[in-house]
């Protein structure tokens, strides 16, 4: 019986890290394709705060120091 359970925690661990993995995966390709969007898009035309509207990057920095 305690073999069982053991077999069951492994295949749980397996099936969490095989989820985690596909999260991140899509999770880059997302990043990516947002980058890939921006690089696009001239610069000078996008202001910051659309940027990291867009990004998501930059919206909870504290520099009040």
């Amino acid at each position: 019986m305690g073999n069982v359970g053991m077999s069951n925690a492994s295949l749980m661990a397996q099936v969490q890290a095989d989820t985690m993995k596909k999260a991140m995966d899509v999770q880059e390709r997302e990043v990516l394709s947002l980058l890939q969007n921006t690089l696009q898009t001239p610069t000078q035309n996008v202001p910051s705060q659309n940027v990291a509207a867009l990004t998501g990057l930059g919206q909870k920095l504290d520099i009040k120091g």
